[in-house]
């Protein structure tokens, strides 16, 4: 079955594919720098980092944030993600399809999946 959610941010994400049928039944959609290189997979509970494999829970993640400079400088497109341990993390995300740049809808995809793991995750222990 096909997440409606993964399905409209892969409409408006250039380097955003969605899962094929050779892809995992955890596997939502893989990016793609503009180089043509896979930079993480969605899967349902995360993103996986490549090419080294981590998996970071969508319930970990606590703050995501971009620099105000994302429009005007390529160099500036990466999402920074604060994690529940105190640790950052940057992911590059420099795709977009004229004017319109893939930061946008990944952050907007990936703070929804967090905030609706940390709440389900807080109605389970509650």
């Amino acid at each position: 079955m096909t997440d409606p959610i993964i399905t409209r941010t892969v409409e408006r994400a250039v380097g955003l594919r969605g899962a094929g049928a050779d892809d995992a039944g955890e596997v939502l959609g893989i990016y793609s720098n503009s180089s043509g290189e896979d930079v993480f997979i969605i899967e349902r509970e995360g993103l996986r980092f490549l090419p080294d494999q981590r998996l970071v829970a969508y319930r970990d993640i606590e703050a995501l944030n971009f620099d105000p400079q994302v429009k005007e400088s390529a160099e500036a497109r990466k999402l920074s993600l604060s994690l529940s341990g105190g640790e950052q993390l940057m992911l590059p995300i420099d795709g977009q399809r004229g004017r319109l740049l893939d930061i946008f809808p990944i952050h907007a995809f990936l703070r929804r999946r967090a905030h609706q793991h940390r709440n389900a995750n807080r109605a389970a222990t509650a």
